[in-house]
């Protein structure tokens, strides 16, 4: 019978954490739409046009092209 009531609280603090991960995952997906629709399109905007890279031909490094 021990091992029955162990089982059982087990299953219980199993389910207890679940609600209590499901929850907290709400409240996270809940806060990342509230700051995407603060920021507007600002990301859309600042991805929107790519920037040319051209490569340093002493260092080697790559950096943006000037776009004059």
């Amino acid at each position: 019978m021990p091992q029955f009531l162990l089982l059982v609280a087990g299953g219980l603090a199993a389910w207890a954490g679940y609600k209590l991960f499901k929850s907290e995952q709400s409240r996270i997906v809940e806060n990342l739409k509230k700051a995407r629709e603060s920021t507007g399109d600002a990301r859309k905007s600042a991805s929107a046009e790519p920037v040319t890279l051209e490569q340093d031909p002493k260092s080697g490094v790559y950096k943006p092209k000037d776009r004059n």
